[in-house]
């Protein structure tokens, strides 16, 4: 072996090091006209992001208050105990949920453009799917004449 040949390892200025993750979870609940905060919780627990909901919307019981929720908070389960309670609640939903419908995983492959929605009203799930049509571009030329006034 040559003296000149050296590992990546001793070459390096530095060592890589892993970021850990250490620190507190806060979970608040705002106003949304507002943004004043209306309840927090920082306890440290381990705990379903349903119960953590739960325990944020418990003061706005049968408020008809809409509560809009992250992809980390959206389950179905979530949302029809938080509507049993009386409150509206809108939120986008992971793709691998148990609970997502079979229909709504192939979205991958729908069009930019495209709306699918699905909500639940008296037991009935109803899905919402809109697709534009494709735009057909026409041309209109203009020449503009002048006209004399005699």
């Amino acid at each position: 072996m040559s003296a000149g040949l050296v590992t990546k390892e001793l070459a390096s200025m530095f060592q890589e090091m892993y970021i850990r993750t250490y620190g507190v979870k806060i979970n608040w609940i705002c106003d949304a006209e507002n943004g004043y905060a209306l309840k927090g919780s920082e306890e440290p627990q381990i705990g379903l992001s349903s119960t953590n909901i739960g325990q944020l919307a418990e003061p706005f019981v049968n408020s008809n208050r809409n509560i809009f929720m992250d992809r980390y908070f959206t389950s179905y389960s979530t949302m029809q105990h938080l509507f049993e309670l009386g409150l509206t609640t809108i939120g986008a939903v992971f793709a691998h949920r148990r609970d997502v419908l079979a229909c709504l995983l192939k979205v991958a492959r729908r069009d930019f453009y495209s709306t699918l929605a699905v909500y639940m009203h008296n037991k009935k799930v109803t899905m919402i799917s809109y697709v534009p049509k494709k735009q057909q571009f026409s041309s209109v030329g203009f020449i503009p004449r002048n006209v004399e006034s005699r």
